[in-house]
């Protein structure tokens, strides 16, 4: 299932030559089953898909780049057996304009509807409470939302949920004392809140935090206050007054941190990470999400990112024989997207690719389905969870870590990869409207 994602005819043939081959095998008993539920509900795509994306506006690129992701999976399937039409709806600037697209998108017959992708356009649409056709929102309902549709999955690349992952790899590496930077302005506190929320969930224990300015070059100031080097310091020059004469001094950073939680973007964390080392935390580590990787190979800019822990999705970190395929293919169409929103794309692969599983994975919670974005399962509210590989800057290059278990409340055992849907083979021009 892992080698031939894209083809469940080898799916189907791989499994039976298994049977064939290990007929007293304790997987033939226990995994083939769910292999072959897997494979049934994979099946299930509707005649008609709608795509609901702001194809206009700020966020014309973002969905551009799913857009070219979720067709790049559709085309690329083999053995459709019926045909399936993708309806491209734009959803303009405004929340109600999503829910005037939706809307048109039910009257057109849709089977299944991707989309919205902006926060506010899917609480627009959770507040209509969708009607029978299932909705696959490409962001997530703030937290505390209540009064979900049933039928409303939500899906997107949240950056709370890889800090989450970070406070759980860290916990996971033996740490117990955390120190948080991150940037100032509402993106840095959301990510902060949440790295912290589960931090303290585990035990762990934050003995510090710093905002810098994303705008600035030099970080002293804050990474300074973080290290308490600003004490070392003031205590130097107290002494220097009490004895009244000069005094060799050197600035000792605080010794009872276990790690840092960077939170930072490409340019500013590999001006953190030299800042860090210069002001003597250069063997602290240093735990970050896939925000520091730019997402493309860099190593010459990338070496002062050395030495720094972080997740990401495996379509860029270890991505399959079916995803390196499809990376390949959009990287020759639109080189210039893939190298800026390669992960955009990868959630337009799995929103396409979601589709049929949705229904098996909401009735196993325990189930997994091993997507281009993360190995994805879904809790009893319809949101997507995204588990993600563990990589460390080498020399600039990531590399890829020992791969860990999450303390969860209920760890449940990982699922093959699900077998792909089979759709049509002979797909039409996807067409587009507007609200």
């Amino acid at each position: 299932a892992r080698a031939t994602p894209g083809n469940p005819r080898a799916i189907g043939r791989g499994i039976a030559d298994w049977e064939r081959r290990y007929p007293d095998h304790p997987a033939t008993r226990v995994l083939v089953p769910q292999l072959l539920q897997y494979f049934a509900a994979a099946r299930g795509y509707p005649r008609q898909i709608a795509l609901l994306l702001p194809l206009r506006g700020p966020y014309a690129r973002a969905s551009k780049a799913v857009l070219d992701g979720f067709l790049a999976a559709y085309y690329a399937h083999t053995g459709r057996s019926a045909p399936v039409e993708i309806r491209v709806y734009d959803t303009g600037d405004q929340p109600a304009d999503a829910v005037q697209s939706y809307r048109r998108a039910i009257r057109d017959g849709a089977g299944f509807i991707v989309g919205p992708l902006r926060k506010e356009a899917v609480a627009a649409l959770a507040h209509q409470a969708p009607g029978p056709v299932p909705v696959l929102a490409l962001n997530y309902l703030g937290t505390g939302a209540t009064g979900v549709p049933a039928n409303l999955y939500q899906f997107g690349l949240s950056p709370e949920q890889e800090a989450r992952q970070a406070a759980e790899r860290a916990w996971l590496d033996g740490r117990n004392r955390a120190l948080v930077l991150v940037p100032t302005g509402p993106w840095g506190e959301r990510v902060a809140r949440a790295f912290e929320q589960r931090w303290q969930q585990l035990g762990g224990t934050t003995l510090a935090e710093q905002r810098y300015d994303p705008t600035r070059t030099d970080f002293a100031g804050p990474i300074r206050r973080l290290l308490n080097l600003d004490r070392s310091r003031a205590r130097y020059r107290a002494l220097r007054r009490l004895l009244q004469r000069k005094l060799q001094f050197e600035p000792r950073r605080r010794k009872d941190a276990d790690f840092v939680f960077l939170a930072a973007f490409p340019r500013e964390a590999r001006l953190l990470r030299p800042q860090l080392r210069f002001h003597h935390a250069a063997r602290l580590p240093v735990y970050a999400a896939s925000h520091v990787y730019a997402g493309t190979p860099d190593p010459s800019r990338n070496r002062d990112l050395d030495g720094i822990r972080f997740c990401d999705m495996p379509w860029i970190l270890a991505p399959g024989p079916a995803q390196r395929a499809l990376r390949s293919e959009l990287e020759h169409l639109w080189p210039d997207q893939a190298r800026h929103l390669s992960r955009l794309e990868a959630l337009g692969v799995d929103a396409y690719r979601l589709i049929p599983q949705l229904p098996a994975l909401r009735k196993n919670p325990f189930a997994r389905f091993e997507g281009a974005t993360g190995s994805l399962s879904l809790d009893a509210d319809g949101r997507i969870h995204r588990g993600l590989p563990w990589a460390q800057f080498e020399n600039g290059i990531p590399k890829l870590l020992d791969q860990v278990s999450v303390p969860t409340s209920a760890p449940g055992p990982t699922a093959a990869s699900a077998p792909e849907p089979i759709t049509t083979a002979t797909p039409p021009v996807p067409t587009t409207t507007s609200p």
